[in-house]
């Protein structure tokens, strides 16, 4: 079985990929089934009917997903190609701690209608990671110890979430031009959230979107999932992270074997919020 269990379509505010497009393409790709997870992101994007004040790009507001329309379009593939593929109903919840409240009333607004919830930290203090904004003027130790402080801080805070999504983005987002930072240096924070994660009956995901952008290894690193395991963690998601048609389910395989080196023995999907094991 091979599912792809990060996936974004045009309802999210950076793909184009048309939500019908890339079910076709997973049909295609042999894959047993996909989760759309669009993103949120409270803090720097409003929502999708409050777009005043977003950013534009290519003539186009970057706002928060229009749930509803996405939604409803998800139950017509759904009810079309069910029968072929399993297409699951998620959203990447792009956390901030200040953020939590909002939150906290979209999964209440939501939750019927959901599979499956990513938790991400994209920002912190309305700081993005991929522009460099929050990095600068920080050493590479502070930035990397207080992105793993802002995860550690949101998921103490809120448990509405089913996966946390490529927990050490930071690694990929670390422009220092230093070399990777040991382990050790950040081994202690990691821990902290990988048991709060596990004691949650939450789990973990292996992200392969760095693979398709030429870094020689999925996220997390096989040092934080060895202690995941090692802290008794089971619950492995796989996801591409795709935004584009030729990411779909992308070195899924190698999330696969990688999982399976460490000594995981199953990886999970989710349905109505709840995992399921399948043996790898």
């Amino acid at each position: 079985m091979l599912q792809d269990c990060h996936v974004h379509s045009s309802y999210s505010p950076e793909s184009d990929y048309p939500m019908e497009q890339a079910t076709i393409d997973a049909i295609r790709l042999n894959l047993d089934g996909i989760c759309f997870t669009e993103r949120v992101d409270y803090g720097v994007k409003p929502d999708w009917d409050h777009p005043e004040g977003a950013r534009f790009e290519n003539g186009r507001p970057l706002t928060n997903c229009a749930y509803p329309a996405y939604f409803a379009e998800l139950e017509e593939m759904r009810e079309r190609y069910g029968k072929v593929l399993w297409c699951g109903r998620g959203l990447e919840f792009g956390i901030q701690k200040e953020t939590i409240p909002a939150y906290e009333k979209l999964f209440g607004e939501w939750q019927d209608h959901l599979d499956m919830v990513l938790l991400s930290v994209h920002e912190i203090g309305n700081l993005e990671l991929w522009t460099n904004e929050y990095q600068e003027g920080k050493t590479q130790l502070e930035f990397t110890r207080g992105y793993y402080e802002a995860v550690l801080d949101c998921i103490e805070h809120f448990d509405s979430w089913s996966v946390l999504a490529h927990l050490d983005l930071i690694r990929y987002h670390d422009y220092s031009g230093e070399g990777p930072l040991p382990f050790e240096s950040t081994e202690d924070i990691v821990a902290a959230i990988l048991e709060k994660t596990i004691e949650g009956g939450h789990g973990l995901e292996i992200n392969t979107s760095a693979l398709c952008h030429g870094e020689k290894a999925p996220m997390p690193s096989r040092d934080i999932l060895t202690l995941y395991r090692d802290l008794g963690g089971t619950i492995l998601t796989f996801g591409s992270g795709c935004i584009r048609q030729g990411q779909l389910g992308a070195y899924l395989k190698v999330a696969e074997d990688m999982a399976r080196s460490l000594g995981f023995s199953s990886f999970c999907t989710f349905e109505n919020l709840e995992p399921h094991h399948h043996i790898l």
